[in-house]
């Protein structure tokens, strides 16, 4: 029973996350941004709910990943160039994470296209800081 539950909550919050992106998608489409404004805060935390209910095994820095994710998005709704600020260190967090998961998911022998992909995510790193 409990996972005929699941594999519905599952089923709405791939409902409820492919229909938000789908109203991002057309309101970016024709410039509405109050409509912008109140649905991409809600993007990654339908993401992070949908990952932590389908997901068996729990990717402790994926999930702080998403969380820095939404915290720079939410940040760079701000009019101020300390939030912009934030945002961006939020977003290189977030980068970062997300470079530290694939490099415990790939091979270690070939190190090459971690390399190519770190590249320009270091030059932005030092370029801000």
């Amino acid at each position: 029973m409990e996972a005929l539950k699941s594999n519905k909550t599952v089923v709405y919050l791939k409902i409820s996350f492919f229909t938000t992106a789908l109203i991002l998608l057309i309101s970016e489409i024709v410039k509405f941004q109050l409509l912008i404004y109140f649905a991409k805060p809600f993007l990654i935390p339908i993401l992070i709910t949908l990952y932590f209910f389908s997901s068996k095994k729990k990717n402790l820095i994926y999930l702080f990943a998403l969380l820095f994710a939404f915290i720079s998005n939410v940040l760079f709704f701000g009019i101020l160039p300390e939030y912009l600020f934030y945002g961006l260190t939020a977003f290189m967090i977030f980068r970062f994470l997300i470079i530290l998961v694939i490099y415990r998911v790939i091979d270690h022998n070939n190190l090459l296209p971690l390399t190519i992909a770190t590249v320009p995510f270091l030059c932005v790193f030092f370029y801000i800081y």
